[in-house]
């Protein structure tokens, strides 16, 4: 074998190595906790863009539910998402949930602020969307900005 054919073997190997553990480590990653033994619970949004069935809920950065239903009020026109959040996190009833994106090209994330409410949301409870903050679309908010007149 040809010194330059070994360096494309070992090349290709190494190549399809580091794909199948970026692939692991992808799968790896991904949430694997359950919050069907916790709490249901609704929220309306203006748009739903980037939330997905199983797109994770967190509060302060820390994983506590996630969605597990997506709807549309037909009537009101709003997005309206079943929640299931861990029993063991209770979420002040003034807090606001924000879409918000992981960087650039990351995942969406449901992530609830905390108000300063004693009273706390529960099984059954609906954040209506006053209460609630979607995500920007970035490819849209780029395309108007290019399309603007004067540029």
């Amino acid at each position: 074998m040809k010194s330059g054919s070994m360096i494309e073997a070992l090349t290709g190997v190494a190549v399809l190595v580091a794909t199948a553990v970026f692939a692991w480590f992808m799968v790896d990653s991904s949430p694997s906790q359950s919050f069907e033994n916790g709490y249901r619970m609704e929220a309306e949004l203006l748009t739903a863009h980037g939330v997905s069935v199983g797109t994770e809920v967190r509060m302060a950065g820390i994983p506590i539910g996630q969605v597990t239903a997506l709807d549309l009020d037909p009537e009101r026109l709003l997005a309206l998402l079943e929640l299931a959040i861990s029993e063991e996190y209770r979420i002040p009833e003034d807090s606001l949930l924000v879409v918000a994106q992981e960087g650039m090209l990351g995942n969406y994330v449901l992530d609830f602020q905390p108000g300063g409410s004693l009273e706390v949301l529960g099984e059954g409870s609906r954040v209506g969307h006053r209460n609630t903050q979607s995500a920007v679309d970035l490819t849209t908010l780029l395309s108007r900005v290019v399309d603007s007149p004067g540029s």
